[in-house]
């Protein structure tokens, strides 16, 4: 690979822009592009997934570029021998591989108890909403297990199969989901909703520092008052800031 462009990619926005449903190499970044085709030159399924693809289809500004594949962390290291590759996360499936000073987290397919051999679709189906569950590889339109193209286009956040589940994965994606309805302007569907009220307790599992990351996302978003209703209306103001339930007469 001879010169990679740094920093994310960006595809300009146009009046009565048309979802780009036929990602083509060109629009990914060419380190990410580079390390799933070696990976898959080499034998190895690969794939871009996730709110990548997302922005992608969008038309929104990519920063981070998120890459599954079904080698193992020592599979990676061997492909990429040639590259400094970081074992960072290595006990959870995730090594950094760096291009061009760059760095791309290379994580190996979740394996699900009743698959026999990690895939693409076990995968996904534990990403968090149906938005994010969305892959990509050379050649390809965008693979869609779970309806999250639709989503996109009718501007919903809804969790992956059954959203209770995905919350009690990692609870911050209650916090995850309000983020997401202030930054896209996005509404989040009832069933969805309705697991975060019930499950909201569960946020005190997640550390301050994941939480501190979310909440700064929101107030950074372009709807923050949203963020603050939303917090407040799923019960989870109480647990992350409950000093401001004094003041919840501001958010109704």
């Amino acid at each position: 690979i001879d010169r990679l462009n740094k920093g994310f990619i960006m595809i300009k926005k146009e009046k009565n822009q048309k979802f780009n449903l036929k990602i083509k190499s060109k629009d990914v970044d060419p380190g990410a592009l580079f390390i799933i085709n070696r990976l898959n030159d080499s034998g190895y399924e690969a794939f871009v997934v996730g709110g990548c693809i997302r922005n992608l289809i969008m038309g929104e500004e990519t920063r981070d570029w998120d890459i599954n594949t079904k080698a193992t962390p020592e599979d990676i290291s061997e492909v990429f021998k040639d590259y400094k590759v970081i074992p960072v996360g290595k006990k959870f499936g995730t090594v950094t591989v760096a291009i061009e000073h760059t760095n791309y987290e290379v994580s190996t397919f979740k394996k699900n108890k009743s698959a026999q051999t990690p895939n693409l679709f076990e995968d996904l189906r534990h990403r968090d909403f149906t938005i994010n569950a969305l892959a990509w590889k050379d050649g390809e339109r965008a693979i869609d297990y779970f309806n999250g193209l639709e989503d996109i286009k009718q501007k919903i956040i809804r969790g992956v199969e059954n959203p209770c589940k995905r919350i009690e994965e990692d609870p911050l994606r209650m916090l995850r989901a309000v983020r997401l309805a202030c930054e896209l302007d996005f509404k989040i569907d009832k069933a969805t909703l309705q697991a975060i009220e019930r499950n909201s307790s569960l946020i005190k599992k997640v550390s301050p520092e994941r939480i501190r990351d979310e909440f700064t996302k929101i107030l950074l978003s372009n709807y923050p008052r949203r963020g603050f209703k939303l917090l407040y209306r799923l019960g989870l103001l109480r647990f992350i800031m409950p000093e401001l339930q004094k003041c919840a007469g501001i958010y109704r």
